[in-house]
């Protein structure tokens, strides 16, 4: 509407359309902005502009793609509030009909003309303005013209953009492998250091390091998910044994069996201290439902484990981790007695 406003009514239409753009590409510089001026202590700077320049590029395809679907969604939306209101107001049924996803018309793989032809409305649109914008102001087609040419060609960039890739075989180097095993033993090192007796052998929801070590005693169903199932990653990167395994899963799951529950669900958070439940007390369909494909999928480690050897070639690949994650370790005990000596 304010870009119609802009090639139509409004003096200076360059001005209102560059003004307008610069507004909806503002979170995307501020987000590139943010990535490049916070560096992670574990990349070096090559790898830091090489990861952010990527990221550049897939937020900058992202909002040339918004830009593109802007029509579309403004009619999506509109007829949404249409249909919202009436059900709500005038009929009052149809109030809990949804589509998933999956069973989505456009879920197949299908063609260019199909494409055009689900998103008819906004070529019809385009070609509405257009005719506006001849008609009360035509200098402004100038201005409005890459816009209407981008509109116009939406229904193509989202069928490319929704082919699926064909990806290659990727062979990670030697370095690639130490990186992303010590990735893995760092992040298991939290649930290691964390979930312990005197928290009930319940995740927290996260550790802060900085500017003072403070450890949030509060979980969620999806914590309780995870947790779980990095136990069972544990064990199959070698970090932990079967029995070690079971003791983990064990503890944790008789802590979850003393929590309060509303009619079988787990509420959203809670005091892993006193497993009492935090309030607003309520009940997340979100998290109720990621600790049930956290459950079904610890449910087929489980099941596998007798058929598993009792010393595996995985222990193996974590002892030859040990010497670099001792440099890593001494890395990081150097960076927090620096990170401590900066406060005073």
């Amino acid at each position: 509407m304010l870009f119609v406003l802009g090639w139509t009514v409004l003096p200076f239409p360059w001005f209102w359309t560059m003004a307008l753009i610069s507004i909806i590409i503002l979170p995307v510089l501020i987000a590139v902005g943010w990535k490049l001026v916070n560096k992670p202590k574990d990349l070096s700077m090559k790898a830091h502009f090489s990861e952010v320049g990527l990221s550049t590029g897939d937020l900058m395809v992202r909002f040339i793609f918004e830009i593109a679907v802007l029509p579309f969604q403004a009619i999506l939306y509109t007829h949404a509030v249409i249909i919202t209101n009436w059900r709500m107001i005038v009929t009052g049924k149809k109030l809990l009909e949804w589509m998933p996803s999956g069973h989505s018309p456009l879920k197949k793989q299908i063609g260019l003309g199909a494409v055009y032809l689900h998103m008819w409305l906004e070529s019809l649109l385009v070609l509405i303005i257009s005719l506006l914008i001849l008609f009360m102001n035509p200098p402004s087609f100038y201005a409005a013209s890459p816009l209407l040419l981008l509109w116009l060609l939406a229904p193509g960039l989202a069928w490319k953009i929704s082919n699926p890739d064909k990806e290659a075989a990727v062979e990670l180097s030697e370095k690639q492998l130490e990186f992303l095993h010590c990735t893995a033993r760092k992040t298991w090192s939290f649930f290691e250091e964390f979930v312990n007796e005197d928290g009930n052998w319940l995740p927290p929801d996260n550790y802060q390091e900085h500017p003072i070590a403070v450890v949030a005693y509060r979980t969620s169903p999806t914590n309780l998910g995870l947790n779980l199932l990095a136990n069972l990653s544990a064990y199959d990167f070698g970090y932990i044994t079967a029995d070690d395994l079971i003791y983990r899963c064990s503890n944790s799951m008789m802590s979850m069996q003393k929590m309060e529950r509303y009619k079988g669900h787990f509420y959203n958070w809670y005091d892993t201290l006193s497993l009492a439940p935090l309030y607003p007390r309520y009940v997340s369909s979100v998290d109720s439902g990621n600790l049930a494909g956290h459950l079904l999928t610890l449910r087929q480690g489980l099941l596998a484990l007798p058929d598993q050897p009792i010393f595996t070639n995985a222990i193996l690949k974590d002892y030859d981790q040990l010497p670099l994650l001792y440099v890593m370790l001494q890395k990081s005990i150097i960076s927090n007695l620096l990170n401590q000596f900066s406060l005073y």
